[in-house]
């Protein structure tokens, strides 16, 4: 079991492993004026994260079932606010995120696996 310390201290070496920066944007939808659906996005604040391309055997299996498409993972601060079809926007680059790994009880970074939007 760790202490609230152990975690605080494990969550800042994971962030100082974060050499990216990313702004979430949350998806919304709202009508439009022909009966139709509009989306969305909304910017947050921007969060430190690291971009990377899929590379564990977990990750490719997950991956494969979210579409073949997908093949960044980000890793996010704990506790980031981010769900599927939301977009990571970090400098000239946009990921819409296809799926958020399982969080855990100790949850030291977040990890989700995404496509880039060209």
């Amino acid at each position: 079991m760790f202490s609230t310390t152990d975690l605080t201290d494990l969550r800042k070496e994971a962030e100082n492993a974060m050499p990216d920066s990313a702004t979430p944007h949350t998806l919304s939808t709202v009508s439009d004026t022909m009966g139709g659906d509009v989306n969305t996005f909304t910017p947050g604040t921007a969060v430190s994260c690291r971009v990377q391309p899929l590379g564990g055997a977990r990750e490719l299996a997950i991956a494969d079932r979210l579409g073949s498409d997908v093949a960044w993972e980000i890793v996010l601060p704990q506790g980031t606010s981010v769900a599927a079809k939301d977009r990571l926007v970090g400098g000239s680059r946009s990921f819409e995120i296809a799926g958020i790994l399982a969080e855990r009880s100790y949850e030291v970074h977040r990890r989700v696996l995404c496509r880039e939007v060209l």
